[in-house]
């Protein structure tokens, strides 16, 4: 072998097998190589548990000039067990232990139910030797487990219904909102992504309100002659109202009374004879009648009756003729 830059000289002392002999060479660092294991030993007992070792040097090459040591073990020991019969040592059969269980696996089932899981062991403790028995029992167990509920992962609901415009005109917004209810996340479930609320503008136009024009002329009075009426009137139109702007208020429309020259009346006729005098009102009536039609400006009254008290001193059927009283 060769270190560094330095090559194997020719010559017997510095160079044997193929491998530099330092001496001969100053500043050349060699790291130690392990020798092969040797024989093992004998057992420490000729009967029963003992243990036996084999050793190994660090001369393969040994280190030279600083060069590093061989690392691991000098000795390798190990346990042995032999039986005596008649003078002549033999290998002691060793039956198989079971060793303890190791860890569960994981549930067949991450979420959502029933799974299983399963264990195992060895026979290793110690392992059948020499003819000695194999383990009895079972090597694997396997049982149910119970999954943790699966994770449910939020959805969101239908958009509610616009709301009202919070204004009638001149801009106002609107609003539709939405819950994360469809379904609600569960077990660590993931929550709704996105927004909650939205919001869009409404009315947007100018409000235009309404204003009304000046009041009418009034009009002609409802009667001829005697007490009438006569009216005025005005309009919301100046302007009108416009994109949900507000309408006038008051009224559109006034009324007052308005007199005119007192009316004449129509021509009647002569009053009639008073009525026998009635023993269930105990009064008596006469009546006249109008002589023409009404004319412009006229009041008429087609008939006209009068009323007046009367006495009976008995009532012998429905009429008794009686003066006045």
């Amino acid at each position: 072998d060769l270190h560094g830059d330095t090559e194997c000289l020719d010559s017997p002392d510095s160079c044997e097998a193929g491998v530099l002999q330092c001496q001969s060479v100053p500043g050349c660092h060699v790291d130690g190589g392990w020798s092969q294991w040797g024989a093992w030993t004998e057992c420490s007992l000729s009967c029963g548990g003992g243990v036996k070792f084999r050793r190994r040097l660090c001369d393969n090459p040994s280190p030279q000039s600083g060069g590093r040591g061989c690392l691991g073990d000098v000795f390798y020991t190990t346990i042995c067990i032999v039986t005596c019969v008649m003078s002549v040592c033999i290998h002691c059969p060793v039956h198989g232990a079971l060793s303890s269980w190791g860890r569960w696996s994981p549930c067949s089932l991450s979420c959502g139910g029933l799974g299983l899981k399963t264990r195992s062991r060895g026979c290793t403790q110690p392992a059948p030797a020499h003819g000695g028995r194999d383990c009895q029992g079972p090597r694997r167990e396997t049982t149910y487990c119970q999954a943790p509920d699966c994770p449910v992962d939020g959805g969101w609901s239908r958009w509610s219904p616009w709301s009202r415009c919070d204004k009638r005109c001149g801009g106002g917004r609107s609003i539709r909102t939405r819950s994360c209810s469809s379904p609600p996340p569960k077990n660590g479930g993931k929550k709704c992504a996105g927004e909650k609320n939205q919001v869009k503008p409404c009315n947007t136009k100018p409000c235009v309100d309404g204003a009304w024009t000046p009041w009418s002329v009034w009009s002609d009075c409802s009667a001829t002659c005697g007490r009438g009426t006569h009216v005025r009137t005005r309009a919301c139109i100046n302007p009108p109202p416009r994109n949900n702007g507000s309408h006038c208020s008051g009224p559109e429309k006034e009324t007052q009374d308005c007199q005119t020259p007192p009316c004449l009346g129509c021509p009647m006729s002569a009053w009639s004879v008073w009525s026998q005098c009635s023993c269930a009102s105990q009064r008596q009536q006469r009546y006249r009648v109008a002589l023409s039609s009404p004319t412009r400006g006229q009041q008429c009254t087609p008939v006209e009756t009068q009323s007046r008290a009367c006495g009976l001193s008995r009532c012998d059927g429905e009429f008794i003729t009686l003066r006045a009283a």
